[in-house]
């Protein structure tokens, strides 16, 4: 029996396929989290992308930019995304200071700059829960970009 103990105590055949059995799964949920990232920050680059070109689109109208709801079904046209993720939203400002008017400043003499803010929303959810299930929930992003259009 103490002749059989000390032979499997030194045989070393099959250590790697243990080792491998151990850390496989580690490794596995790695390269998934890997992916998982990967595609949350190409989500988030793209509601950027589409918030960027609806704000290049306000300002290519020249003087008369399209309307907020014209211009946020083009946007969803171009772009393919669903109309009810883009909102537009315009402001006045006079001598610096945002007004609730966006038709006129209150004196003739200030300066006035009309601007556009493009907020595009999108949602996203983990391809992989893992151990941490309860952290891997749908999660909304919000990109906006803003433009003075006159």
């Amino acid at each position: 029996m103490r002749n059989l103990m000390r032979h499997l105590w030194h045989d070393q055949r099959g250590v790697s396929a243990v080792e491998a059995a151990i850390f496989m799964p580690i490794l596995l949920s790695l390269a998934v989290g890997a992916i998982d990232l990967t595609q949350l920050s190409v989500m988030r680059l793209n509601l950027q992308q589409v918030a960027n070109a609806g704000a290049a689109m306000a300002v290519a109208g020249g003087n008369t930019p399209p309307d907020n709801t014209t211009l946020a079904a083009r946007l969803a046209a171009d772009t393919g995304m669903a109309a009810s993720a883009i909102t537009v939203t315009r402001w006045t400002e006079c001598n610096e200071a945002a007004q609730a008017n966006i038709a006129a400043c209150p004196n003739a003499s200030d300066v006035r700059a009309d601007y556009l803010t493009v907020t595009v929303t999108g949602s996203y959810t983990p391809i992989f829960s893992g151990p941490f299930g309860k952290l891997a929930q749908t999660t909304t992003y919000v990109a906006s970009s803003t433009a003075r259009i006159r």
